[in-house]
């Protein structure tokens, strides 16, 4: 009954670093944008 269904959400060493990538990579993205969004909420705020 469940032999189909569990081959198909095995967890390999391939989905592993394929999610670590994509993790990886939306951190560094969070990032980014927070500190794009300080540095212009600085700016803006220095020439007033």
């Amino acid at each position: 009954m469940h032999g189909r269904h569990e081959a198909s959400r095995r967890v390999t060493a391939e989905l592993v670093d394929l999610y670590k990538r994509r993790a990886c990579r939306l951190q560094r993205d969070a990032w980014r944008d927070l500190w794009r969004a300080m540095w212009c909420r600085f700016a803006r705020s220095d020439d007033r």
